[in-house]
């Protein structure tokens, strides 16, 4: 079950991410395997190498995980 850490960030388990997800994903799959703490902000700095672009441009928001992208992003 998902945890709320703070009023933008959502922190999710493993139990939390569909499969299919972790295979799309393999960034995603990593942290799992790795234990890292499964956040947007976790897997941005971990793909962009502790340098994520401020704010992501669409484009950007679009190659994330469905659950790490932006509220604006979330398909319906």
């Amino acid at each position: 079950m998902s945890k709320r850490t703070s009023k933008s960030s959502v922190r999710l388990t493993a139990s939390d991410i569909p499969t299919g997800m972790r295979e799309e994903y393999p960034l995603l799959d990593e942290m799992i395997e790795d234990g890292h703490e499964l956040t947007r902000e976790t897997y941005l700095d971990l793909d962009y190498l502790g340098r994520p672009p401020n704010p992501l441009s669409a484009e950007e928001e679009m190659l994330l995980p469905p659950i790490f992208r932006g509220q604006e992003y979330q398909e319906e």
